[in-house]
């Protein structure tokens, strides 16, 4: 099911109950999927909570039980974090030992590829198995919720504040970050960079003449983000192994620096044009186009 609001909907809520009990069942659908791993079935839930949290943000101004709601689904998710960061971890390391093999040796590869995988080995599947039950469990009394969700005051105005918010707050994070250089901070605007993306894939079919591009450009930000992340987790691997942090030296002082600066100066030449407008005009132009598309559906 789409991940985006229609005219058909008739309703901002009624849209918010469609998409958010989709991304719920199908995260319990993959979860009581047999044919996946558990480590999959951890990724697809943590990735769909993600998503509901995006359309909690957007509709925040007046959810009055936002921060029950939120903390609820960020709880079930950080069940599972030990789980899908050993997964993750393996993962990121594998591909970019493998892009950077030039400048790491077989052994130490071998080395540090070892030590994830015997990471992941010391938690036991049943420990898995359980967080994933306990996460299952939450999920499914939060799909009895949704549908009494309920938005106080004019929808429109609603969720024009709602997606104000999270593009100032991407703004702001982008200028601290530039600000400091650090990598903590970087993957911090990602994170809200990712929820304004969220957002305008939320809005995508109601203005679609702006709002696919923005889609494509923030989902081209969040990725080079996210590559600036694995990047630094790599190199936070490898200095924290005695047995190869000094032969793998020139790598993370060098190497790996020189290429997270260029990513950041990309990320930052990106960010200038999708964060340096004003947000509140943004996105009351997008409501604009909403309400426009619904007064064409019911022929006003």
């Amino acid at each position: 099911m789409s991940f985006s609001l229609k005219p058909s909907d008739g309703t901002i809520i009624a849209g918010v109950h469609r998409i958010a009990g989709s991304q719920i069942g199908l995260a319990l659908e993959d979860a009581r999927n047999p044919a996946l791993t558990l480590d999959v079935k951890v990724h697809a839930m943590r990735r769909r909570s993600k998503k509901v949290r995006a359309i909690l943000k957007l509709i925040r101004p007046g959810f009055d039980d936002y921060a029950d709601e939120n903390a609820a689904i960020r709880d079930a998710a950080r069940r599972l974090a030990p789980a899908r960061d050993a997964a993750v971890t393996i993962e990121t390391f594998a591909r970019l030992s493998g892009t950077y093999h030039d400048y790491l040796s077989t052994e130490v590869i071998r080395t540090v590829g070892d030590r994830l995988l015997a990471r992941r080995a010391a938690l036991s599947d049943r420990e898995v198995g359980t967080a994933l039950s306990e996460a299952v469990f939450d999920f499914e009394a939060l799909a009895g919720r949704i549908p009494g969700w309920e938005i106080d005051g004019d929808e429109a105005e609603v969720i024009e504040e709602g997606m104000a918010k999270s593009l100032r707050k991407a703004s702001k994070k982008m200028a601290h970050a530039a600000e400091t250089g650090s990598a903590e901070d970087y993957h911090e605007w990602r994170k809200w960079a990712k929820y304004h993306w969220l957002h305008v894939r939320l809005m995508k079919k109601i203005w679609p003449e702006r709002l696919l591009d923005r889609a494509e450009a923030l989902a081209r930000l969040t990725r080079m983000l996210g590559a600036h992340h694995d990047l630094h987790v790599l190199c936070e691997l490898l200095q924290e192994d005695p047995g190869v942090a000094e032969e793998t030296a020139e790598f993370t002082g060098h190497v790996a620096t020189a290429e997270m600066t260029r990513m950041e100066k990309e990320a930052l030449d990106m960010g200038e044009d999708l964060f340096n407008g004003n947000a509140r005009l943004f996105s009351a132009r997008c409501v604009a186009y909403w309400d426009l598309a619904l007064d064409t559906r019911l022929g006003a």
